[in-house]
């Protein structure tokens, strides 16, 4: 690969790089699922969002220990924080909220691609290769992905109707997944995943108590922070989220489910099941999912 080198981001802009990126910020998680694909050392920094992320052991883990945290000033990260790590290139996703123009002043601003299943977090895993210049490691990281979606799907009766759902809700809906949410998609080649309902936020919709009951899921897969390290998140976040799964427990038409019944709602990793995954955390989630649905035939991960 030569530099200076121009390309189209994720959102449409033509973003130039003077010489191969180096010192990198990750605004969103996809950039560390898509770091640690391609086998880069980890980003010079990330947000406090994300760098429990980061420090996951299926992510970087103790390698990504004293990267540096760039905490959020209201609705915006602290831009003059981001500026003193002096950055070669920060990347970002759609949907963050970030101050674009504002960015652009200190570095290279990249937006990664919009994943909604596994093809497109491929192109994302791909595009975002080529300004690295790790496009054959892209190639295999790729492959790996999609031989081991077709060893699960060779083996799974995929008769198992299963939903995602984002955080406990301690109120009359929850955030379920429909279809079309990314990882719902990833799963759907073996199980039956999601809800169709319009969705509201990253292909999660809100759903009735009574609505879900009526669906009858077999499987519920609780992206949560309570099924995440401990201290990845605040203390008071994981508390008011054991509330709400205390309250949501003692719902009468929750207890009537099947999953509730059977004792098949399961807890997972929220720092690497967020939402705007890519291929690493899809691969995650299909591993996670595969050996709680399947044990008997998937006691542990395919490779």
């Amino acid at each position: 690969m030569t530099y200076p080198l121009t390309v189209t981001d994720g959102s449409g802009a033509s973003v130039t790089l003077a010489k191969k990126p180096e010192k990198i910020v990750c605004l969103t998680e996809a950039c560390l699922d898509a770091m640690v694909e391609l086998g880069l050392p980890a980003p010079i920094a990330v947000t406090d969002l994300f760098y429990g992320a980061a420090v996951n052991s299926r992510l970087y883990g103790d390698a990504a220990k004293n990267i540096g945290r760039i905490p959020y000033k209201g609705d915006s990260i602290d831009l003059e924080l981001l500026a003193s790590f002096k950055p070669d290139l920060v990347v970002d996703s759609e949907g963050q909220g970030t101050p674009r123009d504002a960015v652009k002043n200190i570095a290279p601003l990249y937006v990664l691609d919009s994943v909604k299943d596994i093809p497109t977090a491929i192109t994302m895993l791909k595009d975002f290769a080529r300004i690295v210049d790790r496009s054959a490691q892209a190639e295999t990281a790729a492959k790996h992905l999609t031989d081991k979606v077709a060893a699960y799907k060779a083996k799974s009766p995929r008769d198992v109707s299963l939903v995602i759902m984002a955080n406990y809700t301690d109120g009359p809906n929850q955030y379920i997944s429909t279809p079309s949410q990314p990882i719902c998609a990833a799963l759907n080649e073996v199980v039956k995943c999601g809800i169709e309902a319009p969705p509201v936020y990253v292909g999660y919709a809100q759903i009735s108590v009574e609505a879900i009951l009526q669906a009858d899921p077999q499987v519920i897969i609780a992206n949560t922070v309570l099924g995440s390290p401990k201290g990845a998140y605040q203390d008071s976040l994981v508390a008011s989220q054991e509330a709400a799964r205390t309250a949501l427990l003692s719902n009468t038409f929750w207890k009537n489910l099947s999953a509730v019944k059977n004792n098949k709602i399961y807890d997972v990793d929220r720092t690497v099941w967020y939402p705007t995954s890519g291929t690493r955390s899809l691969g995650i989630a299909l591993d996670d999912v595969m050996t709680k649905v399947y044990p008997q035939l998937f006691p542990t991960p395919l490779p």
